[in-house]
């Protein structure tokens, strides 16, 4: 598996790879001993060299995922379908937060009937939902309530667009009435100076980071619900005046 710019299918399968570990926070060491290896190997192996199917599968074994669950995960990454919405779409779609949550669990490959069920929705309001989506133009309907996407799933919402007010008015009340006390409370805050180049690259970080999450969150959909829950996720960087807190 010698890296190369010649070969798509392979570097989005080891960016996957690196991505999980990643997000697992797994580090070199931590692989190397599980595998029973030096540091030094592991790092040459992520760098793709020396790689073979076998110790692939060997690092999906450290994930606690098949092969096979790697390769779907990697098949996103070379999808060709289109990635943004009209804006008229995105009215559309926001207009209702609980579709907009039926569109994105199925970007992430959901089927219509895990959906129903983890959300308790009726079989009608259900195939209403998917009714709607495709009148949208954001996905086909097919028998049984199957459906085609017409989107990629790594959607790019527009900049100040719908997508960002309709969460804005839903997740500024969640936020602000959480419990920051609670063990499943997950937070962290600090006060820094900063650039706009220093700004421009927390949002870059910030979208690597929610796409680690979203590929850890893949790799459990094979845990047992009770072994999981939902989490909203908010990463912000707010303008600050030190000043303030005098007043």
């Amino acid at each position: 598996m010698a890296q190369s710019h010649s070969h798509p299918q392979v570097e989005a399968l080891m960016g996957a790879l690196k991505q999980l570990l990643r997000a697992r926070g797994l580090r070199y060491r931590d692989i190397a001993e599980r595998l029973g290896v030096t540091e030094r190997t592991v790092k040459r192996w992520l760098a793709d060299r020396g790689l073979t199917m076998n110790v692939v599968e060997d690092l999906c074994g450290v994930l606690g995922m098949s092969f096979i669950e790697l390769c779907e995960l990697a098949k996103n990454e070379l999808d060709t379908r289109p990635q943004r919405l009209s804006r008229e779409q995105e009215r559309l779609l926001f207009s209702d937060l609980q579709l907009a949550l039926v569109f994105q669990l199925l970007l992430r490959g959901w089927t219509a009937q895990e959906i129903q069920e983890e959300c308790g929705l009726p079989e009608a309001t259900m195939v209403g939902h998917l009714v709607r989506l495709e009148r949208i133009g954001l996905v086909q309907l097919l028998p049984g309530n199957k459906v085609r996407l017409l989107f990629g799933r790594n959607i790019k919402w527009q900049e100040n667009g719908e997508a960002g007010r309709a969460f804005a008015r839903y997740l500024r009340n969640l936020f602000a009435t959480m419990d920051y006390s609670k063990p499943d409370s997950v937070w962290s805050t600090q006060v820094f100076k900063l650039s706009p180049h220093a700004l421009a690259d927390i949002r870059t970080r910030f979208r690597s980071l929610m796409a680690d999450i979203q590929q850890a969150s893949d790799a459990d959909r094979r845990l047992p619900d009770a072994d999981r829950s939902w989490h909203a996720i908010l990463l912000a960087a707010h303008p600050f005046d030190p000043l303030a807190l005098e007043r």
